[in-house]
């Protein structure tokens, strides 16, 4: 049996295995991102960043190697890493460290503040503010919709004030 060479590699990932068009993998990312040149890019090398972080880490754990270079005795492989269970583990490991570490991301509060009264960082949450929140957002919601009201009356008062002076005017 022989091995395949990177260029092979290359050549299958891109041509022969494309996971866009000839496995019709992943089509949702791709047809979610695909608006614009400066997106597929950002993304592209991103998703490709990601599957490369996980490959090598897997590789290292799983086969003690990195691109076919042995890092790691035999003694020491971990097999399950080389197996599908071992990207989850991986894809955990990485992201739990994204989260560890502040990278921006939807998951570790480096979203914007919303309106909660605890700012909306779920990820700090105790549970025990949960009632005051909804207490405030209440009232904050109350406020605006009084505050509205009042301006729509404040308008209809200054139309009817225009109206009758428009009305006299026109006796006069």
């Amino acid at each position: 049996m022989r091995k395949d060479t990177p260029l092979e590699r290359l050549y299958n990932g891109i041509i022969k295995e494309n996971p866009t068009f000839v496995m019709m993998l992943g089509m949702c990312p791709t047809l979610a991102v695909t608006t614009s040149a400066k997106n597929g890019i950002g993304m592209g090398l991103g998703f490709t960043i990601a599957l490369t972080c996980i490959g090598v880490v897997r590789e290292i754990l799983g086969s003690g190697a990195v691109f076919g270079n042995v890092v790691i005795p035999e003694d020491y492989h971990i097999a399950i890493f080389v197996l599908a269970p071992g990207a989850f583990f991986v894809l955990a490991i990485l992201t739990a460290l994204q989260n560890k570490f502040k990278a921006p991301s939807a998951t570790n509060g480096s979203v914007p503040q919303s309106k909660l009264a605890c700012g909306g960082n779920c990820m700090e949450c105790s549970g025990s503010s949960c009632m005051s929140n909804h207490e405030v957002l209440e009232t904050r919601k109350r406020q605006a919709e009084e505050k509205a009201l009042a301006a729509k009356k404040e308008a209809v008062a200054k139309k009817e004030a225009e109206l009758k002076a428009a009305t006299s005017k026109k006796e006069n």
